[in-house]
């Protein structure tokens, strides 16, 4: 039987503790602001592997550890989530159908959210698509 460690736990534990904006997009992967250039930066869970993908600094959670002890106030960039961005428009729509409004109006609106649901789907998928693409040789 083998035994593989997951190192997500320990991962988030460590993201939360030094006030980290991080997502989860891929099975085993998280992304998170860079400590050196605000950026996006990637870390594996199975094995803690991490790479900025801008700056390409890479190394492990100790190296993660010994960067934040040296930059003790790192510059922390609100990254993108494009998952949580899409809840975000999606709520918006939502109110949006609560509000009195014309028929012609809310026919309109129930249109816009379609349309903007097939965008978001389609640039999502390819902002997977590329972000695996550009998945450093760490992983």
């Amino acid at each position: 039987m083998e035994y593989k460690v997951k190192f997500k736990p320990v991962l988030q534990s460590f993201f939360k503790q030094h006030k980290v904006e991080y997502f989860h997009q891929f099975e085993n992967q998280y992304f998170f602001s860079c400590f050196l250039c605000g950026e996006r930066a990637k870390v594996d869970f199975d094995n803690t592997l991490w790479q900025c993908m801008t700056c390409e600094i890479k190394g492990n959670l100790i190296d993660l550890i010994k960067l934040v002890k040296d930059e003790p106030a790192p510059n922390r960039v609100k990254i993108y989530n494009p998952a949580r961005e899409r809840k975000r428009i999606k709520k918006k729509f939502g109110y949006l159908k609560t509000l009195e409004m014309d028929e012609s109006i809310i026919k309109y609106v129930q249109k816009l959210e379609q349309e903007v649901n097939i965008l978001l789907t389609y640039l999502i998928k390819e902002e997977k698509q590329n972000i695996a693409d550009k998945r450093p040789e760490i992983f």
